[in-house]
């Protein structure tokens, strides 16, 4: 990701908390996470990334994004998000579940990981 693609993110972030702003809304990032790689190794690279957002630190987000080579096909929404919040006196996210495809079908030789993770004021 260039710096370019950041910035991008950074002002996506900042129209919607713009939009959002004063508002009872709710905002949505989706996104899975590492694709088709062993889950040991899905698991160490999408926790890194997990919890720059949880400490919602959007360009520390992209940096493990980048350097992991994390393979998170939203990564961009996600990063909008976690600067929105930010803007919007977000407090705190909170990491609410993390999966991965393999702790359903048992077959962990190729995961998909998936999260779901919480914003709050």
């Amino acid at each position: 990701m260039s710096l370019q693609d950041f910035e991008t993110c950074k002002d996506v972030g900042e129209a919607v908390a713009e939009a959002v702003q004063g508002k009872d809304a709710i905002v949505l990032a989706s996104s899975d996470w590492t694709h088709y790689e062993p889950q040991e190794k899905a698991v160490a690279k999408d926790k890194l990334a997990l919890q720059a957002v949880v400490d919602m630190e959007p360009a520390r987000f992209q940096i493990i994004i980048e350097e992991q080579n994390v393979s998170a096909c939203g990564f961009g929404p996600v990063t909008a998000l976690i600067h929105a919040a930010n803007i919007l006196s977000g407090k705190k996210a909170t990491l609410l579940s993390y999966q991965t495809s393999g702790d359903v079908t048992g077959d962990t030789t190729a995961v998909v990981g998936y999260a779901a993770l919480s914003f709050t004021r």
